[in-house]
């Protein structure tokens, strides 16, 4: 009996906290609708670990801040939906893919916390060709994002300014070294919604480069990377990193290297303060997980360099010998952003497909 009453007054207690407060979830790019040969498609992933019900709406705007009609199967035309998520319920709504191809942002309110993710589909001539996950993006003032847009390679960014005040944003590219290539200005107005790469689109005369780009807001906006590899097309998103982070412990929790498959680790510095890194490779059981990485000194399964003020290093294994997959930790003495690409390739070595994977908390 004490149990219950006590299960009781905890209830009574999550519902009064939980019972005032909306919970705002952030989705910057969208996309749905055919443009020649070319489709896409969205869904979205809701899900309620919680014992309690929560009332979910997602409102979707297209570039201009205004409302950004989709349709779901079994449902009418909209472009906000209400959707209830009962206790431990998941609930998956995808696009379908119809009519003219149409971009813009989603902003998902919740009664309680919930899970909320997306999937980006692409269709070549009515055919799945490849598909990219992205998670919510919490908006901030100021973010860096690795940029790779070298051969077949560009990097996108989406942005999304949910706020009623317009934001003006300063971009600033920099090289592996972390000296600066080019800056702009833009203003993202109130509610709206951009994407463009970062080579040939925020920065029109530059191609061939890798390194970073830092964006500086005078307000909080959300943001998402897409990295895209022209032929077979394919999308990897990557998430971007608040300048402000203090993590300098990473766990990438799959590594794979041989078959076919090759590893690669971006790893870059936030700040002018420089940082020493050291990347860990284990295999399943635990044992050191030699790779040949192209570049540095030796095979091996912990390397060591330092990075620089806002310098940048692209790291990928040669993908010789069997397939062996494993996991990796980076650790750092001041902060840096890191994530992780697998790429796959056939056995010519041409390109198939590709998948980030971000820091593991």
């Amino acid at each position: 009996m004490r149990f219950r009453i006590m299960l009781f007054l905890t209830c009574l207690t999550l519902l009064a906290v939980f019972a005032p407060a909306q919970f705002d979830y952030y989705l910057p790019q969208v996309a749905n609708g055919v443009a020649g040969n070319f489709g896409l498609r969205t869904s979205f992933i809701f899900f309620n670990n919680s014992i309690f019900a929560a009332d979910v709406t997602l409102r979707l705007t297209d570039d201009n801040g205004n409302p950004m009609s989709v349709t779901f199967p079994s449902q009418a035309p909209g472009s906000e939906f209400n959707i209830p998520l009962g206790a431990g319920e998941t609930r998956i709504l995808e696009t379908n893919g119809q009519g003219d191809l149409i971009a813009g942002a989603a902003h998902v309110s919740s009664d309680m916390p919930i899970g909320v993710s997306g999937v980006f589909s692409i269709y070549i001539d009515g055919v799945f060709t490849a598909e990219a996950g992205i998670g919510a993006s919490t908006p901030v003032s100021g973010f860096i994002i690795p940029v790779d847009a070298t051969g077949l390679f560009n990097t996108g960014l989406a942005l999304f300014n949910s706020d009623e005040t317009d934001a003006n944003l300063t971009l600033t590219l920099r090289d592996t070294a972390g000296e600066v290539l080019n800056t702009t200005d833009i203003v993202l107005g109130a509610g709206r919604h951009t994407a463009q790469f970062v080579a040939g689109g925020f920065f029109p005369g530059v191609s061939n480069i890798r390194g970073t780009l830092e964006v500086a807001s005078d307000i909080a906006i959300a943001a998402q990377t897409l990295r895209q590899y022209q032929t077979p097309l394919s999308y990897t998103s990557i998430p971007v990193v608040p300048v402000d982070s203090f993590d300098t412990e990473f766990f990438l929790p799959q590594v794979a290297n041989g078959g076919g498959f090759k590893t690669t680790f971006l790893v870059f510095n936030l700040s002018e303060t420089p940082s020493d890194v050291t990347l860990t490779l284990t295999k399943d059981d635990g044992t050191p997980f030699p790779v040949t990485i192209p570049g540095t000194k030796a095979t091996g399964s912990q390397f060591q360099f330092t990075l620089g003020a806002y310098e940048s290093r692209f790291l990928q294994t040669d993908g010789s010998g069997d397939l062996t997959a494993g996991a990796a930790m980076v650790t750092t003495t001041s902060p840096v952003g890191v994530s992780s690409i697998f790429t796959y390739s056939d056995g010519a070595g041409n390109f198939i497909t590709e998948a980030g994977v971000g820091n593991s908390l």
